[in-house]
C-alpha cells in the first residue's frame, strides 16, 4: 500500500494493547496515536522479545548468531 498513510494504524486497535499510545476525549472516544511514543515503546518491546528469544534458544540448545 503506497501514499499518504501506508503506514498508520488504527487508533481503536492500538488502544487495545497499550492505551498510552492513544489520545481520546469523551466526545470522539479514541481517535488518535501519539506516533511520537511508538519509537521507544516499540524499542523496548523488541529488546524484551529478543532476550525471550535468547533465552528459549539457550535453554533449548540453538545458537543463531546475530
Amino acid at each position: 500500500m503506497a501514499g499518504p498513510n501506508a503506514g498508520a494504524v488504527i487508533a481503536e486497535e492500538v488502544f487495545k494493547v497499550n492505551p498510552l499510545l492513544t489520545v481520546s476525549n469523551e466526545k470522539e472516544g479514541v481517535y488518535g496515536v501519539r506516533y511520537d511514543l511508538f519509537s521507544s515503546i516499540l524499542t523496548k518491546a523488541v529488546q524484551e522479545l529478543d532476550e525471550r528469544l535468547t533465552d528459549l534458544e539457550a535453554r533449548d540448545g540453538v545458537c543463531t548468531s546475530t
